[in-house]
């Protein structure tokens, strides 16, 4: 589970159904405030929960240049935001996309993918898969 205090739901402006206090721990570092981009958001969420969570991550295959937006790298876990402007409004770079997963998957990473609306409306929902698949891998 990804946890993170009501501040920081409020700040990022998500919407949550249901809210419980989060404990006060001297260990967690101060958070460097984030945007309403997506990936900052998903970002935030994920780096609480899994300290060890690497951003922009190169070297997932060997001999290409691809890079995962969080990868949770003893895992094997490569987490993606996908947008309709990057991903999806031309031809080559949906192309591109296809490759690169198929690539990734070839080398044994699981590629979880979310959009900014899963993001910003059920950042609870994008946590819980992110966890199930960490869990799952551990077993395996």
């Amino acid at each position: 589970m990804i946890r993170m205090t009501l501040a920081d739901v409020k700040r990022l402006g998500l919407k949550i159904s249901a809210a419980t206090p989060a404990a006060r721990s001297a260990s967690l570092a101060p958070r460097r405030r984030a945007g309403r981009m997506p990936d900052e958001v998903l970002w935030l969420a994920v780096s609480t929960s899994y300290p060890d969570a690497q951003r922009e991550f190169e070297g997932s295959v060997p001999g290409r240049r691809f890079r995962i937006d969080i990868a949770l790298v003893d895992e094997k876990i490569a987490i993606e935001v996908d947008g309709w402007q990057y991903h999806g409004k031309f031809l080559a770079a949906h192309q591109s996309d296809r490759e690169r997963q198929n690539l990734l998957a070839v080398n044994g990473w699981l590629v979880l993918r979310f959009t900014a609306a899963q993001i910003f409306n059920d950042i609870q929902g994008v946590s819980a898969t992110i966890a199930a698949a960490a869990r799952q891998r551990r077993v395996a």
